[in-house]
């Protein structure tokens, strides 16, 4: 299904012991076990010269290395490349002889050779499906539930008009289920944190799936579980318009004019843009609130 993450790999991924690491690959939880056991194998090889390539993006990961970096016993000194080893998206790190360790450190789970084996904790451990997509889920199945009970109890047909007064709880299940959903984000990231672009991002991406999976729901929901929806709101308008004192001809333009922008091709065409303008709305507010950015460079947190 388009949109779903791959599935995680089951066997350990052999990385080359070179003096060069690059991280890209890897998520931020994995980042701790693995630079520790790939530089007591470097160790073991000789290599005290190590790049790790971080990248540049927001600066989040490269905050969290130089903090991993300054904890490590094995780690004699380090320093951010230079134009030729990559700028600032790269870290150049001297090891500690291994006679000088500064602690007791086991070497990681190793196989001889050229290369090592990437254990379990180290593997690209997405879930089948990643953060975003599961609220996306939850999302859509939420406003897909609520959407029934409406239906249901009559509040889509003969009830329409007392319907109406419920509008504002969808919006309520959008908030609620963004800030589980960013805030979920926050928590799996390596230090718990969270840039206010990152989260941003997140809430956008929850909505852009929700929006997509909601849309096939729309079509479903107007054609066939609830097909004359259009004509209850003809007769809850034409009440209205009544009130207003508007002609027959003036309704009869006015309904010819709703027809053309309403049935279940319609909504479902509609739904994923309102999801997707509304989430990116709430995610601004939400991100700004949630967002935990990383300490500063020659700060490490507590």
């Amino acid at each position: 299904m388009a949109g779903m993450p791959d599935e995680v790999p089951t066997e350990p991924i052999a990385i080359p012991i070179s003096g060069e690491l690059d991280l890209h690959t890897f998520r931020p939880a994995e980042v701790a076990p693995l630079l520790d056991d790939y530089f007591a194998e470097c160790r073991k090889r000789g290599l005290r010269r190590v790049r790790v390539i971080h990248g540049k993006g927001t600066g989040a990961l490269r905050v969290t290395v130089h903090a991993l970096l300054r904890r490590s016993p094995l780690v004699e000194e380090f320093a951010s490349g230079d134009e030729m080893s990559g700028g600032w998206g790269a870290t150049l790190v001297t090891l500690t002889p291994r006679d000088n360790t500064r602690s007791n450190h086991s070497s990681g789970p190793y196989a001889a050779g050229h290369s090592a084996v990437v254990g379990p904790a180290w593997t690209a451990q997405r879930p089948r499906m990643g953060t975003k997509f599961i609220y996306a889920v939850a999302l859509t199945l939420s406003q897909a539930v609520f959407s029934l009970l409406m239906f249901f109890l009559g509040f889509q047909t003969d009830k329409l008009a007392t319907g109406q007064y419920f509008n504002w709880v969808p919006l309520v299940i959008n908030v609620v289920v963004l800030w589980l959903g960013i805030r979920a984000v926050r928590e799996e990231n390596e230090g718990k944190y969270l840039t206010y672009g990152q989260g941003v991002g997140a809430g956008t991406l929850i909505s852009l799936f929700s929006g997509l999976m909601s849309s096939v729901y729309t079509y479903i929901h107007f054609k066939i579980i609830n097909p004359n929806f259009f004509d209850y709101q003809v007769v809850l308008m034409r009440e209205k318009w009544a009130e207003k004192g508007l002609s027959e001809d003036k309704m009869e333009q006015a309904e010819a004019m709703m027809r053309k922008f309403s049935g279940p091709g319609f909504y479902a065409i509609s739904t994923p843009i309102i999801v997707l303008c509304v989430g990116v709305i709430i995610s601004l507010i939400v991100a700004a609130i949630l967002k935990r950015n990383p300490p500063e460079e020659g700060k490490v947190a507590a």
